[in-house]
């Protein structure tokens, strides 16, 4: 996936619409801004007369023009004018989404109608707040529990819904046990190297747990498909020179000298590169 090309993006994007009762989402989405220049060209022109020159159901013309949308057409209005679609590999606003796409894959989750959910440790706040400032979302609140054994959510105030199509879109697969498709999200796999770096930090520094006295002293604990993990592994082998393996049924350990090649401070997270 190319994240570098907006009709990608924004067919993805409409495709978390699609339904039994509405199977070709992007195919409405364009019917819609049709129906809209029929208008604006031809200002007298009824709904009737404009439902057969374009040849579509009348009563979908009559409430679009009455003022009811689709409303996917209005959520990739809104997402387009954040400049969600016109993204670039090294654009600081999807070094956030990236590492929102990350944390949501290691330590989130979808709640209700598509709105994300963050979870971070004290450490890792910080850095989820930085993603969602790069990624422009507009406004979010830190919620902290008062029970210690909670971590802290980070729920995103403006356009929620919007952003996490856009997640889903990009290839977000929820920390909460989402299945419905086993491998990284599909711009990894021909993303820049700095690009999958982040990804793969991210995730690290979400899941990694210690394992004191092993020779393999950290392990990510997955309780997803082999071909998940399998991606997984491919994913980090790429980018160090260490060991790095399933070591069961749902989890991969690394060594020390994989470890050393990845920065999981949450400072890291602040930085351009």
């Amino acid at each position: 996936m190319d994240v570098t090309d907006p009709t990608t993006v924004r067919t993805r994007f409409l495709d978390t619409y699609a339904g039994p009762d509405r199977p070709h989402p992007y195919r409405e989405h364009e019917q819609y801004a049709l129906v809209l220049d029929h208008r604006q060209r031809h200002p007298r022109m009824g709904a009737q007369n404009i439902a057969k020159r374009i040849g579509l159901p009348e009563e979908n013309v009559v409430a679009w023009l009455d003022g009811d949308p689709p409303a996917s057409y209005l959520a990739a209005k809104s997402a387009a004018e954040r400049g969600w679609f016109d993204l670039s590999w090294g654009g600081e606003q999807f070094r956030g989404l990236n590492v929102l796409v990350a944390w949501l894959s290691s330590s989130g989750r979808i709640d209700g109608d598509y709105v994300p959910v963050f979870t971070a440790d004290d450490v890792a706040v910080s850095a989820c707040r930085k993603a969602l400032d790069y990624a422009d979302v507009g406004g979010y609140e830190v919620r902290h529990s008062d029970n210690p054994d909670r971590v802290t959510e980070l729920h995103v105030t403006n356009m929620a819904a919007v952003l996490g199509r856009l997640l889903v879109a990009l290839g977000a697969v929820t920390a909460s046990g989402e299945t419905r498709r086993v491998g990284l999200p599909p711009y990894v796999a021909v993303a820049p190297e700095p690009v999958r770096r982040w990804f793969a930090d991210v995730y690290l520094l979400n899941n990694g747990a210690p394992r004191p006295g092993r020779r393999e002293p950290v392990a990510i604990y997955e309780e997803r498909s082999r071909a998940y993990l399998e991606s997984l592994v491919a994913l980090y082998r790429s980018l160090c020179d260490g060991r790095v393996r399933l070591g069961g049924e749902h989890t991969i350990v690394f060594d020390e000298d994989a470890l050393g090649s990845f920065d999981l401070s949450s400072k890291r997270f602040e930085t351009a590169t």
